[in-house]
């Protein structure tokens, strides 16, 4: 599980883009939101537009698992890609920050580009599903769209260049050192042992990354001996 070459995460990302872009076609919802996620975060290693693109096609397939209706899954896509909006990484600012720079940033966005199906309820539903991504997870999600979001974000991980994002999260959290590949995998596969999870569909997901991470710690572990 070695770190692919850059341009493959290149390509990797750009996949990204494009499926969030056909996505907000299929949800009837403005291409612009694309732009708007680009607009923050970009400098971040981590919690940049490209992780709220994974948390978000995350929350697709999620939805579409525990048979989430469109007007939901809609709002919950919404959630997903503002939900690090402005995000100002791992420091000593507190998450209270983030998660009201990511309120601020999705009031702002869809002000401006007049979503007018947009209630002042269904506002407010994006707003708690983005405070329900607060890192401590301290408040128990009420709605089926609230765990979906909250898996989806602690699976952020699970994908092809998953080598290049825990690299990122390590330089993020303001590491000095390069970790080691084994260093790195032993660390995710604490995280999402003792991670909760809140659907069926995540449970799933979670189960088959941790089989992958822990065959290739194994493998790590017979090329030490």
């Amino acid at each position: 599980m070695s770190e692919r070459p850059a341009i493959l995460n290149t390509i990797q990302s750009e996949q990204r883009t494009v499926q969030v872009m056909l996505a907000l076609q299929q949800l009837g919802l403005n291409p612009y939101h694309l732009d708007a996620a680009q607009a923050a975060n970009a400098h971040q290693p981590y919690h940049n537009y490209q992780h709220c693109f994974v948390v978000a096609l995350n929350c697709l397939a999620g939805a579409e698992a525990e048979g989430l209706d469109e007007d939901a899954t809609r709002l919950l896509f919404l959630a997903a890609l503002y939900h690090d909006y402005g995000h100002a990484g791992e420091s000593n600012l507190a998450d209270a920050f983030n998660l009201a720079a990511a309120l601020q940033g999705m009031r702002q966005w869809l002000e401006m580009l007049e979503e007018e199906w947009v209630t002042g309820d269904d506002l407010n539903i994006i707003a708690n599903l983005i405070l329900s991504t607060e890192a401590s997870h301290r408040v128990e999600p009420h709605t089926a769209a609230e765990r979906i979001l909250l898996d989806a974000d602690s699976l952020a991980t699970d994908a092809e260049d998953c080598m290049t994002w825990f690299t990122a999260l390590s330089k993020e959290h303001g590491d000095a050192v390069t970790y080691e590949e084994h260093t790195l995998v032993r660390s995710s596969i604490r995280f999402l042992s003792t991670r909760q999870f809140f659907t069926k569909w995540g449970s799933r997901r979670r189960d088959a990354f941790l089989s992958r991470l822990q065959e290739a710690n194994a493998w790590e572990k017979y090329l030490e001996e």
